[in-house]
């Protein structure tokens, strides 16, 4: 829940409005701030369930996981 947190404050937009490229950015943001691989794969599990599990929106298929 911490990691959903930070990306819709980062995101600044409503789940609904939320495109593939905006997830994307919010990694490489938390890379940039030399968060671990295991974090970034937790956050990227994260968003994927709320996107595809929750909301029905399939905008991260595409979107690899991070390499440990």
């Amino acid at each position: 829940l911490i990691r959903l947190g930070e990306f819709f404050k980062f995101a600044k937009k409503r789940p609904d409005e939320i495109q593939r490229e905006n997830i994307i950015d919010f990694l490489a943001h938390q890379k940039e701030k030399n968060q671990s691989n295991a974090t970034l794969s937790l956050t990227l599990a994260a968003l994927k369930f709320l996107f595809h599990t929750i909301l029905k929106r399939k905008i991260l298929e595409a979107v690899k996981e991070v390499e440990k």
